[in-house]
This record gives C-alpha cells, structure tokens and sequence, in this order.
C-alpha cells in the first residue's frame, strides 16, 4: 500500500563550517537517482521548461541525509534534530554542501518519507508528490524565483520499518556559476525561450495582470495586452494565445461551474473571432495545481478553416467560494507542439496572487 509522502521545506543562503561524516553511498538499488531526475524533468517539459541535471556532490549531500533520517526513524532538516549533538557539523543544508565540496549560492530542499515496493518506486511518487504540492513545487519548477539548474536525490530505507523509506531532493546553484538560458521560470519547450520575470521580476510575479486574484507567469515572446478586467497574451506568430478572465453563472446562480462552462462558447467567442466547431473532448474534475482547485476541460475547434485545440481552465476567483470563476483559455494549431508547451506554461502557472 502507498502512502502519500509527508513534506517538509527548507530554503538557505547560509554556508558553515563543517566536518566530517560518513556516507553510506547512492542507494541500494543505484536507479532512483535516475527515477528522479528523468520524472523530474518530464514534468518540466511539460510545462515548457529546460532540464534540470544531477550533480555528484548535490546527490551525497542528499544521500547523507536520507540514509541520516533512515538510520534514526527521524524526518527533518536538522541533522542535530535527527540523530543529536554529535552531528552538528552536518546540522545545516549549507553544511552538508560545504562538506561534499559544493559551495552554494542558495539551494532548497525538501523531504518526504512513505511506504513502498522500492526505492524507484519511492522516487517517483516523492517527486510527483512534492512537484505537484502547494509549497514544495517551487524548485521543481522554478517557480517565484527559485530557479536551479542542478539538483540531486538520495532515498533509503529505515532501520526500524522496511517498507518504509526516506528521500531527500536537494536543488542548489554553484556559487559564482549563472542559470543557464531556459532554466528559469516559464521557459519555453527546449529552446529557453525566457519569462518576462525569470529571475524573479516581471509580469506574474506581482508586477503582471490580476485577474480574479491570480497572476501568471507571462512569456516576454507574447504580446500581452490587458482589456475590461482580461488579460491575453498572443504569440510572435499570431497563432496562439492564452486568455485569463472572469465568468459569472449568466443566471445569477451560485454555484458556477457548470453554468460558466455551459456558457464556454460564447466566452471563447468573445476573444477568438470567428470560431466555429467548439466540441468538447474531454472534462477532468477536482484537479488540484499550484495550491488552486480546478476543473479542466478540452475542445477541438475551427477558425478559418484550420483545426484548433483548446483547454480550459475554471478556477474560483481569488480561490474562494462565490459566484466568480476565473476562465484560462489557451488555444494552438493542432499539431503545433511549440505554441501548445508555451501557451500551456502560462496557463499552468497560473496561482493566487501573494
């Protein structure tokens, strides 16, 4: 039986002095560092994002404190928490760097522990679970200016329970060494197509629209332009966009969801001219991203003559239950891969404005 991973976070810029402890190595199965980096970086893709890479000294730091946690039954940051005083050398993450001889320019990790079959089965779903969390999701997907380019993995099995395991996922930027181009926030489909607030400034990280309580991360490739309380973001090509709006039940009701969707056509309408054929494909409900509750739900299309794929996106405004729905509607030419990772980074950064 699985168990969802119970996490915890921490963030540094803090470099100690250190000595020494021993490791007991990368894992007894040596696949899970790899289990990690390949889900890792699938779920990047996917959002438009350039690969993340495994670094040796990130993964013993965070070797060593998976198998730390494993020995006492203990999950935390604190190394001194976890086994006691006599580990105080490696209390810190920064310590624990310092020690495996990576000097840190600010680094995050996070923790988890659960039960299941193997540790490659462990790394899968810690990641998932920490990617797809209210918090933990950040350095995963260098999100609010947490932005990595290497990262590393250590898992290991406690002492007392052998089903269950410990992992730690450590992201950290050498000191003195840049992000490389596409690894920051909202970066485009392999290409690094940059953010407007990669770095942590621009569009969507408070300087952006607000639209019904949320910000985005906008694509500084995209025309962005702002109309009656809608924000639309249109690529170089002109053959993409990404919509965010609001949406009211037109009956006055209470309980929006389905009356806003009944109502789609004559949303989407409003902002692609012309469109003809709105056939709804598919509708995923209570889908949860980035701490917001969602229902998702995707269409075929026509618009002069040539066939579009379309998702949509319902929120609550503000994420709070009223009457107001916040509609993100994202629209590519079937087929153009490109546009669709782009136009889906933006929409899936969506997130409530801080």
């Amino acid at each position: 039986m699985r168990m969802i991973p119970r996490v915890c976070r921490l963030m540094t810029m803090v470099l100690a002095v250190c000595f020494s402890a021993a490791t007991s190595g990368f894992g007894e199965d040596g696949a899970a560092d790899e289990v990690f980096i390949r889900t890792l970086n699938e779920l990047r893709e996917k959002r438009g994002l350039a690969a993340m890479k495994l670094d040796p000294q990130i993964t013993e730091s965070a070797q060593w404190l998976a198998d730390h946690m494993a020995e006492f039954g203990v999950m935390d940051h604190d190394a001194v928490v976890i086994g006691g005083a006599k580990f105080v050398s490696m209390k810190e993450l920064g310590d624990r760097l310092k020690h495996f001889g990576f000097k840190d320019a600010g680094a995050a990790e996070a923790c988890a522990e659960g039960e299941y079959e193997s540790e490659a089965e462990g790394a899968r779903d810690m990641t998932l679970g920490w990617a797809n969390g209210k918090t933990h999701y950040r350095p995963f997907l260098s999100q609010d200016g947490e932005v990595f380019v290497t990262c590393g993995f250590g898992i290991a099995r406690s002492k007392k329970n052998p089903k269950l395991f410990y992992g730690c996922a450590l992201f950290a930027n050498r000191d003195g060494a840049a992000p490389e181009a596409g690894a920051g926030e909202g970066a485009g489909e392999g290409a690094g197509e940059p953010m407007a607030n990669a770095g942590g400034g621009g569009a969507g990280a408070g300087g952006g629209p607000v639209i019904g309580g949320m910000v985005f991360d906008w694509n500084a490739d995209w025309k962005l332009s702002e109309a009656k309380g809608s924000a639309k973001a249109v690529s170089g090509d002109g053959k993409a966009l990404v919509v965010a709006t609001t949406a009211a039940d037109p009956k006055g009701g209470t309980d929006p969801w389905d009356a806003v969707q009944d109502d789609i056509f004559k949303i989407v309408s409003a902002h692609l001219p012309g469109i003809e054929e709105l056939v709804e494909v598919e509708t995923t409900h209570d889908v949860e991203r980035n701490g917001i509750g969602l229902r998702v739900a995707t269409y075929t299309a026509s618009l002069g003559g040539k066939e579009l794929e379309l998702t949509v996106d319902f929120a609550r405004e503000n994420n709070e239950d009223g009457s107001v729905l916040v509609v993100v509607i994202r629209s590519a030419p079937k087929g153009d891969v490109k546009n669709q990772a782009v136009a889906k980074a933006i929409a899936e950064s969506m997130r409530l404005k801080k």
